[in-house]
C-alpha cells in the first residue's frame, strides 16, 4: 500500500487531507489495528466497513460471515486512529 501510494503522489497532486477525502472500502474480516493505522498514516480519511449483513443466516448465504465483533473491533480501531490525531 505504501509503494501504490507513492507511485500515486508521483502522478498525481494529492492534496493534503484536511482539505480533501481519501476513501478506502476495508474487509473486517482482513483488517487489523496496524493496518488501519498504516492506511491514515498514508492519508485515507474516510473509511467504508464492508458489511453485508449482521443476521448470520443471510451472512452464510452470501459467503460472507463476519463475527459482529470483528467488525467493531475494525471499527473501534479507525475510531481511535481518527481521535489520536
Amino acid at each position: 500500500m505504501r509503494e501504490l501510494m507513492a507511485a500515486t503522489a508521483e502522478h498525481f497532486a494529492l492534496i493534503p487531507d484536511a482539505r480533501a477525502e481519501y476513501s478506502i472500502e476495508v474487509d473486517p474480516r482482513e483488517a487489523s489495528a496496524d493496518m488501519i493505522a498504516l492506511l491514515r498514516e498514508l492519508g485515507f480519511n474516510r473509511l467504508s466497513l464492508d458489511v453485508q449483513d449482521f443476521d448470520e443466516r443471510v451472512q452464510r448465504a452470501i459467503n460472507h460471515v463476519q463475527p459482529r465483533a470483528m467488525t467493531e473491533t475494525v471499527l473501534h480501531a479507525a475510531c481511535s486512529t481518527v481521535s489520536s490525531r
